[in-house]
């Protein structure tokens, strides 16, 4: 099965061109470690991966994943990264 999975910056918490939240539940919203500013999405198996480094620096960072289905059968994925660290 496809996941189509977005990554998106937010340079403001109420920045939310772009994405549409209505069909979306947020899953987790935290400030995880980012050690070296990259983040790493990949499925449960472990058959693909994509890491990012849009980041740049390390540090905590606000982290809010988004899905359509939360019952495990998610076709989209939003992920939005804070821009500053915590």
């Amino acid at each position: 099965m496809l996941v189509k999975v977005r990554i998106f910056q937010d340079h403001d918490d109420s920045d939310s061109q772009g994405r549409d939240m209505e069909s979306l539940s947020t899953v987790f919203d935290g400030h995880p470690l980012l050690s070296d500013g990259r983040l790493v999405v990949g499925d449960v198996v472990g058959e693909s991966r994509f890491t990012t480094s849009l980041l740049g620096m390390p540090g905590r960072r606000r982290v809010q994943v988004s899905v359509d289905d939360t019952q495990g059968r998610a076709c989209a994925v939003d992920i939005v990264i804070s821009a500053q660290t915590a």
